[in-house]
């Protein structure tokens, strides 16, 4: 996989519980990226070092050069 046409995302607070609900507060930067690889990042725990060390976890299989986007918490993870 070629980490120039991966996109992550960091939700922010109100929409990182779950796959799906990451994809409907990105929809529409996500229309944008059709013929990218797409990584949604969610977070768990009950601290910001928790959300943290999940969404590490996640990014272990995105390949250098990736770029991100993030909204609001998520750009603090």
């Amino acid at each position: 996989m070629d980490g120039s046409r991966t996109l992550v995302l960091f939700a922010g607070a109100w929409g990182n519980q779950s796959d799906a609900l990451v994809r409907w507060w990105f929809r529409h930067v996500i229309s944008f990226y059709q013929d990218w690889n797409v990584v949604i990042v969610t977070y768990k725990g009950r601290s910001l070092n928790q959300h943290v060390n999940f969404a590490l976890w996640q990014l272990n299989a995105v390949p250098d050069g990736a770029c991100a986007i993030c909204y609001s918490m998520g750009s603090q993870v």
